[in-house]
């Protein structure tokens, strides 16, 4: 595209000089090429960047020697390009800059690096690594983990300003402690080689304390990550993720007690005072039902934006939405503008799911149409200013004691029936095919935090809301709405309902939450739901303990979506959800009626193998490894009934 000739236009200063500068760093390609190309500088300048670029990559796939070795970061490339493009456009050569800056597009976007990656880890880990160092090289009085918060916050302040290292070269701890301690020397590695650009967040998941941060910038300091002037280069974005109810509750005093710190405000410092905080909706929802998880992760974003403005710093929040409802998930466009006043300022990070990548992403087109949704959303979060009057705060006021009121209402209900008494794991075990989604070959993560723990507390987010899905219960995506209702009308009366149906129409938060709830009723279907109980759950008094209970909670939320939305029926103001919803579920009902005879199958099959195995007995043959046809028959099932709903966990 390039093949402009010097007989024709002028080149520029910078464009000669380069070429010379290139000749002499490069000879053989000036010998190879200066004689055929000498009067189109463009393309002899692109032969030297191929080549340029195609050490680069040699350097980093092969190990350094005294040879030039390509370009030492992307910017040197991005400037060569820039230099061209300023050259072409002195001499009016402005229609053949197209390739040329989609080429510079492409750069910005993917560097040397492709994808930026995110380094996450639980809380726990480090905590169980800095007390191992603690006591095998007798660091402090006693044990890291026998320290008060305070004690750990106080130890781990005063390593952070010294200057002599802690751990020391050569790893003799545990596996686990190792590998903890690797992971930064990796992550430090990493950096050098390909910058920060490539990977440089660290996300801290199940954040409780501020020693949870601080510990991570202590191994980070070990690894000369931060607070070396010696590797500049090296940058750290430590991201703590709040993600139970309790943790989002406490994530503003915890900020604002690290913002108090000296030595954590040296280290924001380094980070342009920019501090990212990840919110989780997974494992709020789980905990607290999804009235009380949308409306906990909503004041929690109020607050945190109040704290960093009082201490004169940048947040960016982190949302970690799962594909599903259960889990966060919905149209991205509403819930950006659902977001509280002064929370996006121009920033929004969100993670998207692998169920949703394919539908979002796998046309250009929509791909395009989805980003141009999402960036419209962000700048008409930001722009958008409730005015600040007095009747605005006034009505600002009414709506938070309405939800705080609603949410203790919904929270309550919703966790009387999950973790009331230990009976209802048994029914939800039964009822689901919670078991048979561990033995799927999916997932990067196993279904339990703990292997052995049959808690619902231990069970990860999204097996817990798959398996309600592959169920048609879809229960973490609706129950408690319906009784918050009911209690709240019950309270407060047509007065009542009509504050909620006033809040509907005017606040976009209360709006976005209620779409959610009745799209997941709509989705629901409780003939089916009541299938999977009454054929799966063992114990006929299980199953009236809580199937009934479930019936009628559904029944009261849908009422109540219908009450407050003045509709028929629901999805009545989206038609075409509920046009595909009806085409579509004949054809995953016949999926989820044989999965509950497979799956009924293979557990009395199972069964009865254990009971043969406890006996001595051999009767019951193993199929060959990897040919159980019923276990196959079962997870195809699966598969099928989630590409159906088009929805997983």
């Amino acid at each position: 595209n390039l093949s402009h000739s010097d007989q024709w236009l002028s080149t520029s200063t910078d464009l000669r000089q380069s070429l010379q500068g290139d000749a002499q760093l490069l000879p053989q390609i000036n010998e190879r090429h200066a004689s055929r190309f000498g009067n189109e500088p463009y393309r002899l300048k692109l032969l030297f960047i191929q080549e340029k670029l195609r050490r680069t990559r040699e350097s980093v796939e092969s190990p350094a020697d005294d040879s030039y070795r390509g370009y030492n970061n992307c910017q040197e490339f991005q400037a060569e390009l820039t230099m061209l493009k300023e050259s072409l456009k002195q001499t009016g050569c402005r229609d053949s800059l197209r390739s040329l800056e989609q080429l510079s597009y492409t750069v910005d976007i993917f560097g040397f690096h492709l994808v930026k990656l995110d380094i996450r880890q639980h809380s726990q880990r480090h905590t169980s690594a800095l007390d191992e160092l603690s006591r095998q090289l007798e660091l402090t009085p006693r044990p890291y983990s026998e320290m008060t918060e305070q004690e750990r916050c106080s130890w781990i302040v005063s390593e952070l300003t010294s200057k002599r290292p802690l751990i020391p070269a050569e790893l003799k701890f545990t596996e686990q402690t190792n590998d903890v301690i690797s992971v930064f020397r990796t992550f430090a590695q990493c950096q050098d080689r390909f910058s920060d650009k490539a990977l440089d967040t660290y996300i801290v998941s199940m954040t409780r304390s501020a020693s949870d941060l601080l510990g991570i910038l202590l191994l980070a300091k070990e690894a000369d990550i931060i607070f070396n002037s010696k590797h500049a280069q090296r940058s750290l974005s430590l991201v703590p993720l709040f993600e139970t109810v309790h943790d989002l509750q406490n994530a503003p005093q915890l900020l604002a007690q690290l913002l108090a710190l000296p030595v954590y405000r040296k280290y924001l410092a380094s980070r342009d005072n920019l501090q990212e905080i990840m919110i989780g909706y997974s494992d709020s929802g789980k905990d607290g039902g999804i009235v009380t998880a949308n409306w906990e992760l909503y004041k929690v974003q109020i607050e945190l934006a109040r704290i960093a403005g009082e201490h004169g710093i940048k947040l960016r929040l982190f949302h970690g939405r799962g594909g599903t409802i259960g889990r966060g998930g919905g149209p991205t466009h509403k819930a950006i503008l659902a977001q509280p006043t002064g929370t996006v300022a121009g920033r929004i990070k969100l993670t998207e799911q692998g169920e949703v990548i394919a539908s979002k992403y796998a046309l250009p087109s929509i791909a395009v149409r989805n980003f141009d949704q999402l960036a419209a959303a962000v700048i008409e979060a930001t722009v958008c200013q409730s005015p600040d009057q007095a009747e605005s705060c006034r009505q600002e006021e009414q709506k938070r004691e309405f939800m705080e009121e609603f949410s203790t209402h919904a929270c309550q209900a919703y966790r009387d029936l999950v973790y009331g008494d230990s009976d209802f794991i048994t029914f939800f075990e039964q009822a689901t095919p919670i078991q048979e989604i561990a033995r799927l070959q999916l997932g990067s993560r196993p279904t339990r935090r703990n292997k052995e723990s049959k808690s619902i507390e231990d069970l990860r987010a999204i097996p817990w809301v798959f398996a309600w899905t592959q169920s048609r219960f879809m229960l973490p995506a609706w129950y408690g709405f319906g009784s918050a209702y009911r209690l709240y009308t019950k309270k407060h009366g047509p007065e009542g309902l009509a504050r909620m149906q006033k809040f509907y129409k005017s606040w976009s938060f209360l709006r976005v939450l209620i779409s959610k709830v009745e799209t997941s009723l709509a989705v629901a279907d409780m003939k089916i739901a009541s299938y999977y109980a009454e054929n799966l759950v063992h114990s006929k008094s299980l199953q009236e303990k809580y199937l009934g209970r479930i019936l009628q909670e559904y029944n009261d939320s849908a009422s109540a979506i219908l009450e407050i939305t003045k509709q028929a029926e629901l999805l009545d103001g989206n038609e075409l959800l509920r046009r595909s919803i009806a085409l579509r579920n004949p054809y995953v009902d016949s999926l989820s009626y044989l999965q509950v005879r497979f799956l009924r199958e293979l557990r009395q099959r199972d069964e009865l193998r254990e009971k043969q195995a406890q006996a001595g007995q051999t009767l019951c043959q193993d199929p060959p490894p990897g040919h159980d046809a019923l276990l196959e028959a079962v997870l195809m099932s699966i598969n099928g009934v989630a590409i159906g709903l088009q929805s997983t966990g």
